[in-house]
Order: C-alpha cells, then structure tokens, then sequence
C-alpha cells in the first residue's frame, strides 16, 4: 500500500516537472553550476576548514614536537572531548592532514 503510494506521489512529480519544463520553466539554478562558483565554493570550504582547524593547531604541535604520533595525538584530542568540525571523533588521517595543511 506504502509503495503504491510512494509511486503514484512520484509520478505526479515527474509528470508536474515534465509541464513545467515544456512551458519553458528551468529546473535547477544554474548560476550554481559555474565554474566561478565551484571556485567560491571551494574557497568557502577551506576557509571553514582554517578557522577550525587554528583552534587546536598550536596543541596539535605541542604534541607532534613531543613526539606522539598521528594517531596517538587523536587519541590525546578524542580524551579531552574534541571533535572535528563535522562533529566526529578525531582520526590520525584527519590530524595529519591538518598539521600538512598548516606546512607542518
């Protein structure tokens, strides 16, 4: 019954794109698909990266000079009850791409 429904609500939505396209509507927003705005994106992306990442670089380094290695400077940062910026529990890739970042 759930699936019959999921499919007729999925026809009328293809069927209602369809009309609005034949009228000459455009789906999507185009001025997101430019290569300008990927670069913005991207430039967007690694600044939030930066700004996050500037928090716990001198820690990280204090560890790193202390000679921890990746995974256990994770462990140091998951023991203190840091995360990523995502959210998520920290990783050795994760810290070594921050400190590569930061020309360490």
């Amino acid at each position: 019954m759930a699936e019959d429904e999921a499919r007729r609500i999925s026809d009328r939505t293809k069927a209602a794109l369809a009309a609005y396209k034949a009228r000459g509507g455009k789906l999507g927003t185009p001025a997101n698909l430019t290569s300008d705005a990927a670069r913005r994106g991207t430039e967007a992306t690694r600044a939030k990266a930066r700004t996050a990442d500037a928090a716990l670089l001198s820690e990280m380094k204090r560890w790193q000079e202390a000679g921890l290695s990746y995974r256990q400077i994770a462990g140091c940062l998951n023991g203190v009850g840091s995360t990523t910026r995502t959210g998520a529990a920290w990783n050795h890739n994760q810290v070594k791409r921050v400190l590569t970042r930061a020309g360490v």
